[in-house]
């Protein structure tokens, strides 16, 4: 509470402490073609959705956001709302500092090129293919002995 006297009067006025949230995307092993051109970041107050901004690279080539001024009495955490393509690993790392919280999200990329599946399905189609031709000529061998 901040109290304020003016004349006879005693004012007390409730002034909750302030922190702020600071969050930082970092990616790593990849390159900036590899990246989407935005993210959204989600701020949660006490598991409440509260905020939601749009993330991108700055100037600097940094993906910074805060958000300040906010009631101390409270828990935020955030959520990165980007599907992180399968050949990246994501995790989050929270540091409580004296003037508030900081919030690094990290994508690191961990193949070259994703894997989409393709190699089995064409293996597949050939195996099945092989098969079927083969059992073909296998059956035109009996007839024609005939």
């Amino acid at each position: 509470y901040i109290t304020k006297v003016v004349d006879s009067t005693i004012t007390n006025t409730y002034a909750p402490k302030k922190t702020t949230v600071y969050v930082e995307k970092i990616w790593l092993n990849d390159e900036k073609d590899d990246r989407p051109g935005y993210i959204d970041v989600t701020l949660y107050r006490n598991g409440q959705e509260y905020d939601k901004v749009r993330l991108s690279e700055d100037a600097a080539g940094k993906w910074y956001y805060e958000w300040p001024m906010l009631d101390a009495n409270y828990e935020y955490t955030l959520k990165e709302d980007y599907q992180i393509p399968n050949y990246y690993e994501g995790w989050y790392e929270y540091t409580s500092q004296v003037d508030g919280t900081y919030v690094k999200i990290f994508n690191q990329k961990v193949e070259d090129t994703p894997d989409t599946g393709d190699r089995n399905i064409l293996f597949y189609v050939i195996s099945v293919f092989a098969v079927a031709t083969g059992g073909l000529f296998v059956a035109r061998r009996v007839m024609c002995r005939r």
